[in-house]
């Protein structure tokens, strides 16, 4: 047992002693609770597409709260990770009982002070597509949840 105390001791101190400590990068502090969920205006007005002449339903904030509240978690690992940057947009696919595919696409804004979840644009479509807004060659992230 010593032997090996001794080996992982000079195991730690190898590499002209640098301990494990030291770390780089962009810090950031989360805190979930003070998080905004914020639409853009795009994304405000595409709520309502499904409502024309006082037919269809517009989607309801609650139903994209859901969803984010729902997939903020992985969201959050990635982000961690280094899989997902900071203003990238991303996707949200969640089902919602017997209606259509309920689609967020939105972007983390991490700074000092409050963060934000920016809502870009929402769509109830069970074949939703969207432009390719992953950032350095790296596929768009989705996230599929159920609400």
């Amino acid at each position: 047992m010593k032997l090996l105390f001794e080996n992982w001791r000079r195991f730690l101190t190898e590499q002209g002693g640098q301990s494990y400590e030291t770390f780089s990068g962009e810090k950031f502090v989360v805190d979930l609770q003070k998080m905004s969920v914020v639409p853009t205006k795009h994304g405000e007005e595409r709520r309502f597409r499904h409502k024309q002449a006082g037919r269809g339903m517009a989607i309801s904030k609650d139903s994209i709260v859901k969803a984010i509240d729902k997939a903020m978690g992985p969201v959050m690992n990635d982000f961690a990770n280094g899989e997902l940057g900071n203003d990238e947009p991303f996707l949200i696919r969640a089902k919602q009982g017997k209606q259509p595919m309920l689609n967020v696409v939105c972007a983390l804004k991490m700074k000092p002070g409050p963060d934000t979840v920016n809502i870009i644009t929402v769509m109830r479509k069970e074949d939703f597509k969207t432009d390719d807004f992953a950032q350095g060659g790296k596929a768009q992230k989705e996230y599929a949840v159920s609400i």
